[in-house]
């Protein structure tokens, strides 16, 4: 299954615009596509001895989908229409480069989004950042230090990190010490990406040890809000025990947890769920996909007077790469109703 997915990523979409300006037609059981399908097979025998740079790998990957769903409409658009096929060629060739062009420059690209939510349980305004899926390791020092920069120029009260935070042991732990240059408030919660590592114990102590206070199915109460962190590696069931336990009647009760599945259970117990983890699919169509396995994929929920928002993230896994989805920082506006 590996080697067939690998040769319609990284294959495929290019051998299908061979065929189209020298053939005219695309044959899938050509011998020209049978030789390849075995250059595949070699590749990942390569991959998993694990000889193939990581990046190189990520990037075919995330280039190779965005090709695929496009020369698969190429060859769609060829077996239906009568145009000229230098003219499919030459148009969807086109499409493809600008979108992966695209694409990629929007993966390095951080925008910064406003919601308001406003209760009769708050007292005060308040400003906080939410941030979930930074997958440091995936993304550099250099893009911390590019987020750094940006939280130093909002005015805000605390910040809030929905886990994802670090995707990789190879990223230097020592660099997390740059959360102390917000001088804020900074709440966070495991996703599924910390349980990957070698030295996940280690990344919660220096984190706590540099401002950020790890909820670990806990809550506090500050600024009047009832805090509550979920860990990421606990089934939804436990998640919902949890936070009906952590709640607490009369005041704002803010959920934080990685994946959104858990406000089906509980919208009718608390105010407001922070989460991230689809990505909102990253690139298109991939969120379409995400869709079938997410009910909630992307934005803002409301019912029974409470709120849902599940952010597409703040940074890329895999391909740094962005097609019909963004890189984002939410900044959240409380206030009283």
């Amino acid at each position: 299954m590996t080697t067939v997915i690998f040769y319609l990523l990284f294959f495929f979409p290019y051998l299908t615009y061979y065929n189209l300006v020298a053939t005219n037609s695309f044959d899938l059981l050509s011998l020209t596509n049978f030789l390849f399908f075995l250059v595949s097979v070699f590749l990942i025998l390569i991959i998993r001895r694990n000889l193939l740079n990581k990046k190189l790998l990520y990037y075919g990957i995330g280039i190779g989908f965005v090709s695929f769903f496009i020369s698969s409409v190429a060859i769609l658009i060829k077996n239906t229409t009568f145009l000229s096929t230098n003219i499919i060629f030459l148009v969807f060739l086109c499409l493809n480069i600008f979108l992966v062009t695209y694409s990629i420059f929007k993966g390095s690209v951080i925008k910064k989004k406003n919601i308001k939510i406003t209760s009769d349980k708050v007292k005060n305004n308040l400003k906080f950042i939410f941030l979930s899926d930074f997958h440091l390791g995936s993304n550099s020092k250099e893009y911390l230090d590019k987020v750094i920069s940006i939280l130093n120029k909002i005015q805000y009260d605390f910040l809030l990190i929905g886990g994802d935070l670090i995707d990789s042991s190879s990223f230097k732990i020592k660099y997390l010490e740059k959360f102390k240059l917000l001088k804020k408030k900074i709440f966070f919660v495991t996703g599924n990406h910390e349980y990957y590592l070698n030295n996940t114990h280690e990344i919660l102590e220096v984190l706590q040890r540099n401002g950020v206070l790890y909820l670990n199915n806990s809550s506090l109460i500050y600024k009047n809000l009832n805090i509550i962190g979920l860990n990421d590696n606990q089934t939804v069931s436990s998640q919902k025990k949890l936070a009906l336990k952590l709640k607490k009647e009369h005041l704002f009760n803010l959920v934080l947890v990685h994946k959104p599945s858990v406000w089906s259970f509980i919208r009718n117990k608390v105010d407001l769920v922070l989460s991230g983890h689809t990505h909102n699919g990253q690139i298109f169509p991939f969120n379409l996909l995400v869709k079938l396995k997410f009910k909630f994929c992307y934005g803002i929920y409301k019912k029974y007077g409470s709120t849902l928002y599940v952010s597409s993230g703040l940074g890329c896994w895999g391909p740094k790469m962005r097609l019909g989805s963004s890189n984002e920082i939410l900044e959240i506006n409380l206030a009283p109703k």
